[in-house]
């Protein structure tokens, strides 16, 4: 019977603890778990692929990922961003019995909006590195692409201001997967079709 009681009274004390509020250390864990969602659900609303996969030895199939923004510049990004996110502590749950695994509750009303703004302006002015770039214009894809005059407009617009950025990347990288996915839709149709 005093295990019950121990029980009982322990559940109490969990749930009083719970309803005081995230310490100082719980709210920043929260605030970064909770950011780096909203990050990544934010730049998936936006861009079809972030990277993209290109051969590099057709006889060997060695291949490199043109990546434009690697994890390092998201955490970047996230680090940067997070302080404009405004929730209270009743808006996060606790997931788990790990440190840094929070997210908001499905009934939280949080303005993610100055967060996303940051984001953006991120993407807009951190150009492109040099690397990325060598392997994006020398893909065999984008060369074909840029036969489309629709493409090829696109390219020349992001040429104007001498930089090509993050977002303009992701953009093109975009750009070029819905146009494989719609050859690859076309292509299974036509298979259908020949049946």
């Amino acid at each position: 019977m005093k295990i019950f009681k121990f029980a009982a009274v322990s559940a109490v004390l969990v749930l009083m603890v719970g309803c005081t509020g995230l310490s100082e250390s719980q709210r920043k864990l929260a605030q970064s778990a909770i950011a780096s969602d909203l990050y990544l659900k934010h730049v998936k609303a936006k861009y079809t692929v972030f990277t993209k996969q290109v051969m590099v030895d057709d006889v060997s199939g060695d291949s490199i990922l043109i990546e434009p923004v690697p994890y390092t510049i998201d955490l970047s990004i996230v680090e940067k961003c997070e302080g404009l996110l405004s929730f209270n502590d009743d808006d996060v749950e606790k997931l788990g019995f790990r440190m840094a695994e929070y997210e908001l509750k499905s009934t939280a009303k949080v303005d993610s909006t100055a967060f996303n703004q940051c984001v953006d302006n991120y993407l807009v002015t951190h150009e492109l590195d040099a690397k990325n770039l060598d392997l994006l214009i020398n893909n065999s894809d984008f060369k074909t692409m840029k036969q489309q005059p629709s493409f090829a407009k696109k390219v020349e617009e992001i040429k104007q201001d001498e930089m090509v950025s993050l977002h303009e990347t992701l953009e093109i990288l975009s750009i070029m997967r819905n146009h494989e996915k719609n050859i690859a839709k076309a292509d299974y149709q036509s298979k259908i079709k020949a049946l």
